[in-house]
């Protein structure tokens, strides 16, 4: 089986062929697990993917994806505001540029 994880999910041959063009065993070796599960970027964050897509991250084979989950940005002047994890480790790595603070203050 290519999954160890989800021995206890039956595994059918139209499940692994599709439509039956080529033989079980050719068609195994490229099996890709759909299982949806929790996946957990090294952000902390987590959301869901495939079994096989959560292997191919862990692995190195595919790039995580960039984290929407909405969390506060603390800018050097001061003056927090939301924005994706993603933006906000690209700020804080100087990926990308501050934007402008447009926070209205006291003299």
């Amino acid at each position: 089986r290519p999954c160890d994880e989800h021995e206890d999910i039956p595994l059918t041959c139209d499940i692994v062929c599709g439509r039956p063009s080529k033989p079980f065993q050719d068609a195994l070796k490229s099996f890709r697990c759909e299982v949806v599960v929790d996946v957990h970027p090294p952000c902390g964050h987590s959301f869901q993917d495939t079994c096989a897509n959560q292997n191919d991250y862990a692995g190195g084979r595919m790039a995580w994806r960039r984290c929407e989950v909405k969390v506060d940005v603390l800018p050097p002047c001061g003056h927090s505001f939301r924005d994706s994890c993603a933006n906000r480790d690209d700020y804080y790595e100087r990926r990308k540029t501050w934007r402008r603070c447009t926070k209205v203050v006291d003299k």
